[in-house]
């Protein structure tokens, strides 16, 4: 009897300590989860395979505030690397958000370095979560303060409009009037509210539009709310706006209003209004109110690069052909095309090559000549990485590199009909060529009202531009 009272007290001591171990495990790794998260998941995947190319005290981005230790420089590299991303958390206002949205290639020299939808991204937003202390990863948080977030007259989605129907793997969505660097994406299906938004991914405002490829043939047809929000306040603070499309892919009774693939865009437009075309390529071609006959399709489509042997320099960035489907060939009304060169960062090169910026200009392929002409008065954005120029044609442009005295115009403007050259009586001047008109047609250029405006115009656009190089120096 006393061997079995002894067994039992045993076996109970037994129990009771095996139930404090677990409690003390259990505690002691709710306490180390970031570590852990840190060490499985975050410091070879990410840190070591991506980041520690630039981000080291010998690298490209080793002046800035988040330097890493390469794993061969030091035996303890993970506790100093987990500690330079706490401090960075800890200095940085909305740090998680910057570091989430950087990897995505927002304003990020490095480019795209963790896609939105990999493991490794959502590992990431949870690890960064638990060093700030939040029960939820920032896209969490985000997507679940949509329904309560503000609206604002000045933020808003461009394309699609809203009640488009869309089609395509490369659908671009576009918003503008966001008062920070980037601008999240999310949809959810129209008819069921209850249903949470899913995270489309992040892009760069800056100074123009923020714009994504959104892929809508993995998606049931059907109508979707689609929202674009950027954040202010540290985060706490949400701005939205929310509109409803319907994705038509398998079998449409008429031709979406958008059908966008990789490379090839088509979309319907009016002639009665100012249309905003905007490609996944970066691509701007902007029809005013007047320039078409008629309702119509207008269609761009990426091109190869042309035979070096052909062209009056090198091809940089994306070259296109404009078309519309009524065969309409030249505008009532110049449109203004913006076509992309790559820029990693702000040093006045295009990225990749020793070829200043302020060197390209814009090319129209002349079929009757057979040759690439100049278009009269384009012009480079360093602002926005492009080349801008007005244009009274359809046709194929490209972006070359040509040395300015070679650049310099000989003749009539190859863009625009010879009937409207010689009713103006002059050689074909290009006319204006910002990328949106500045000054509507008979505004007197003293017109203290307009004014005002602009010169808020610019406040905004500096403020953006200083925000924008105050975060890109962080890292």
């Amino acid at each position: 009897m006393i061997l079995a009272a002894s067994k039992t007290l045993t076996s109970a001591l037994l129990v009771a300590l095996t139930f404090a171990l677990t409690v003390s495990t259990l505690h002691a790794q709710d306490a180390e989860t970031s570590a852990t998260v840190f060490r499985n998941h975050i410091s070879g995947p990410i840190v070591q395979s991506r980041c520690i190319y630039c981000h080291v005290e010998d690298g490209q981005s080793g002046h800035t505030r988040l330097v890493f230790v390469r794993a061969s420089d030091a035996t303890d590299h993970e506790t100093l690397n987990l500690q330079a991303l706490a401090d960075f958390l800890d200095t940085v206002e909305g740090g998680a958000e910057y570091l989430l949205t950087k990897i995505q290639g927002v304003s990020h020299g490095g480019g795209v370095q963790v896609p939105v939808e990999s493991a490794d991204f959502q590992h990431l937003d949870r690890f960064l979560a638990l060093l700030e202390g939040h029960p939820q990863g920032f896209v969490a948080r985000l997507l679940a303060g949509l329904d309560a977030g503000e609206t604002s007259l000045l933020f808003g989605i461009t394309t699609p409009a809203d009640g488009d129907t869309v089609a395509g793997n490369a659908v671009t969505i576009s918003a503008t009037g966001a008062f920070t660097a980037a601008v999240h994406f999310a949809y959810r299906p129209a008819n069921d509210p209850r249903t949470g938004f899913a995270y489309l991914g992040a892009a760069a405002a800056n100074t123009s539009a923020a714009r994504l490829a959104w892929d809508t043939s993995i998606l049931m047809d059907g109508d979707y709310e689609l929202a674009a929000l950027f954040t202010e306040d540290e985060g706490d603070s949400l701005i939205h706006d929310i509109i409803e499309v319907s994705v038509d892919n398998v079998a449409p009774a008429e031709a979406p209003d958008i059908v966008e693939t990789d490379g090839y865009k088509t979309q319907a437009v009016r002639m009665d209004t100012t249309h905003d075309v905007i490609t996944a390529d970066g691509v701007v071609v902007t029809l005013p109110a007047g320039a078409l006959d008629a309702d119509d399709r207008i269609t761009i489509t990426v091109l190869d690069p042309p035979d070096p042997a052909t062209t009056p320099g090198d091809a940089v960035g994306v070259g296109i052909d404009i078309a519309l489907a009524s065969g309409q060939n030249t505008f009532r009304e110049a449109a203004t095309i913006a076509l992309p060169y790559p820029e990693g960062k702000p040093d006045g090169i295009v990225h990749g090559t020793d070829v200043p910026e302020a060197e390209l200009s814009l090319w129209f392929f002349d079929p009757q000549a057979d040759a690439w002409a100049l278009v009269a008065a384009s012009r480079v954005r360093p602002d926005a990485d492009v080349v801008v120029a007005e244009a009274a044609r359809t046709g194929e442009f490209t972006i070359f590199h040509v040395p300015m005295a070679a650049a310099e115009p000989d003749g009539e403007d190859a863009t625009e009909p010879e009937s409207d050259a010689a009713a103006r009586g002059d050689d074909g001047g290009g006319g204006g060529c910002a990328m949106l008109p500045m000054m509507p047609p008979g505004t007197p250029p003293d017109d203290p009202t307009l004014i005002g405006l602009l010169g808020l115009v610019t406040v905004y656009l500096i403020v953006g531009r200083w925000r924008l190089r105050r975060q890109e120096a962080v890292g």
